[in-house]
């Protein structure tokens, strides 16, 4: 993402929200609702807590990039 234009990272700060949505919709969650475990925790579980950090990872970097773009300009 280094050197990406501004109009290109608002939309990505628009679509990652979105996805975020769609990961987290029971249906989505759903699939991953088995009896299989993962390290010892459940499948759902590791799903859930992976989408969570994802999200709060690419918030992160985008809010530190989109700051960046606001000061050149």
């Amino acid at each position: 993402m280094r050197g990406l234009p501004s109009r290109r990272l608002n939309d990505i700060a628009v679509i990652a929200p979105l996805l975020g949505f769609v990961l987290l919709t029971p249906p989505v969650i759903g699939l991953f609702a088995t009896k299989g475990t993962f390290f010892g925790a459940p499948v759902i579980l590791i799903y859930l807590f992976v989408v969570w950090f994802a999200l709060i990872l690419v918030a992160a970097i985008l809010s530190r990039r989109l700051a960046r773009s606001e000061k050149k300009r």
